[in-house]
């Protein structure tokens, strides 16, 4: 399926949709704020179109009062049960499946794609059947996770997840503008990957459910569908591999959106504390050392929204970590 362009508009907010396969809303919601508008835009995979899928990446600009919107992209795609963004150098990286990884501008949102057929082979040998085939809709494969982490202008990380084998295999991709012609002869140029399995690394995973990924320097930090948080630093001095462990996983206390900041390069995580005679939800700063804050979510300002979307919740967090 061929990238979209879409609207968003606000109003009033309705009630959640029946997501089906797109298996990223069960998932903590993701957003990042990236320096685009007056006070900046919120970047995610909001399911904030009624009329478009819900595989779709919205970019909403932030106001002082009631969000507004201009138009926005969205990129259909793939097997639409992985959709993932990042942010990295002024870029938004972002993904519908294993097949290939989209990049646009904050300010012209001028989109090209990047091809990633090593991870698109590891995937098809667990998923239903070969992708892009006639009249057929491209099935997710069970038990598996994929995620990505920009490294450069033209270079990610992604991470392939087999969840019976407890082991994240991860590698590094770069591409390079390759001169070809094109089926009448003409000459055009085109994005190839140069590197596709470059510093491979294999991480003894700590949970089995589907998760986002994030690179903070040298080490990875994992968010996971029920809401925990892991770190797997660089391996000590003697050791062959990273070792995972767990910085939050409270079933009482699950993670429920992660907010970027992409101009202060920093991650909030937003926790729902269920325990008996909480004060309130909590939110923390993604780190090694954890020093949650407790905040009345009854006391944050509504953001009311036209149509359902993610996004109003942290749109409605937003405020709380503008001071951080």
């Amino acid at each position: 399926m061929v990238p979209l362009l879409a609207c968003v508009l606000f109003g009033t907010f309705q009630q959640e949709p029946d997501y089906g396969i797109c298996a990223h809303y069960k998932m903590p919601v993701h957003g990042t704020v990236i320096p685009s508008g007056p006070l900046g835009s919120l970047v995610g995979f909001f399911g904030d179109r009624p009329l478009e899928a819900f595989w779709a990446a919205s970019v909403i600009p932030i106001f002082p009062t009631t969000p507004r919107n201009t138009l926005t992209r969205a990129s259909g795609g793939e097997c639409i049960a992985h959709c993932r963004h990042h942010v990295a150098s002024a870029k938004i990286w972002y993904s519908c499946g294993p097949e290939r990884l989209y990049c646009a501008g904050f300010r012209d949102m001028n989109e090209t794609s990047r091809p990633l057929p090593t991870l698109l082979a590891r995937y098809e040998q667990l998923a239903p059947g070969k992708f892009n085939r006639p009249f057929s809709r491209n099935e997710p494969a069970k038990g598996v996770a994929i995620d990505f982490a920009p490294l450069a202008e033209e270079a990610v990380r992604v991470f392939f997840f087999d969840m019976k084998t407890k082991k994240i295999e991860s590698w590094e991709f770069e591409w390079a503008l390759v001169r070809s012609k094109d089926e009448r002869g003409a000459e055009r140029w085109d994005r190839k990957a140069i590197a596709e399995e470059r510093n491979p690394e294999t991480i003894d995973s700590a949970f089995a459910e589907d998760f986002y990924v994030f690179k903070r320097d040298a080490d990875y930090y994992f968010v996971t569908q029920s809401g925990k948080l892991y770190l797997a630093p660089p391996p000590k001095k003697g050791e062959k591999s990273r070792t995972m462990k767990a910085l939050w996983e409270d079933p009482k206390r699950p993670i429920v959106a992660v907010l970027e900041h992409a101009e202060r390069a920093k991650i909030w995580l937003f926790a729902n504390d269920k325990n008996p005679g909480a004060k309130g939800d909590l939110f923390f700063e993604m780190k090694e050392d954890i020093h949650a804050e407790a905040f009345d979510p009854a006391k944050l300002k509504p953001v009311e929204l036209k149509v359902p979307g993610r996004a109003k919740m942290l749109l409605e967090y937003l405020p709380l970590v503008r001071k951080e």
